[in-house]
Parts: C-alpha cells; structure tokens; sequence
C-alpha cells in the first residue's frame, strides 16, 4: 500500500488512481465483497471522470445489494445518478431496475415508495407561466 500512503506522496499519481480500481477487483475476486465495494466506492469518489469509474460504482451498488446493505447502495445509486446519469441513461436505468429487483424479491413493496427528494408540482394556472412550487408527497398509510 504504499503507492496509496499519503506519506510517500504516491498516492495522487496515475498509478496509484488505477490500483484503487485493480484492488477492488482483486477483493471481489477472492469473494471478500465488503471491501471491494470500499475499494470501488473510494475510486469513484476520489476519481469520478476516470474511464471505469462507472463501472466500479455500478459493482460497488451490484456488491453492496448482494451483501444486504441496501443504505449505502441507495446511497451509492444516488451519486451514480449525480455523477453519470445523463450520460449513461442505459446503465443508470439497469441500476434502478436493479433496486426495485432487490426490493420485490425480498417482497418489500413500501421502501422504494419513500420518496427521496422533493418533487415539483403545478397547478394548472401556473402551468402557464412556468411557476411551480416544491412540494413533498409522502405515501398514503
């Protein structure tokens, strides 16, 4: 790990952004999943506009699922979304099918209901004027 100690000034180098990508596959693997997702995730973060950062997000949600830790998969979704969703609208859409999957085969139909951000709602007067209002909607109980 030195290429990713701080210390040795390694870690901002090329090399060093793509072993963070290579150790995380490395982890998977060997089927030690918690920390491939890690490894994944920091590269992402760390590195958002290099080549196969999607592609270790979209493993690290994939992972993460798999590991029944679905609060931090959401949370990785939602910067998929921030980070890649108007560009890859294929892959962003297989994720999000992904999530409602994880949901329906554990027959929990209320969790991908909560909303998780504000929506925008117009009347019809102000349709035409291009106002709307933020307004959040909760589930009926």
């Amino acid at each position: 790990m030195v290429l990713l100690n701080p210390t040795y000034r390694f870690d901002k180098s090329e090399l060093a952004k793509d072993a963070m990508f290579k150790i995380g596959g490395n982890w998977q693997a060997i089927a030690v999943y918690d920390q491939a997702s890690d490894w994944y995730e920091r590269y992402a973060k760390e590195n958002p506009h290099r080549k196969d950062a999607d592609k270790a997000l979209s493993d690290a949600i994939v992972l993460r699922l798999g590991l029944g830790q679905e609060d931090l998969a959401v949370a990785d979704v939602n910067l998929y979304k921030k980070d890649y969703g108007n560009s890859n609208s294929t892959e962003t859409a297989q994720i999000a099918f992904a999530i409602g999957a994880h949901y329906a085969d554990k027959e929990d139909w209320r969790t991908p209901r909560r909303p998780s951000r504000a929506r925008w709602r117009c009347s019809t007067r102000l349709r035409r004027t291009s106002r709307c209002r933020r307004t959040r909607r909760w589930p009926a109980r």
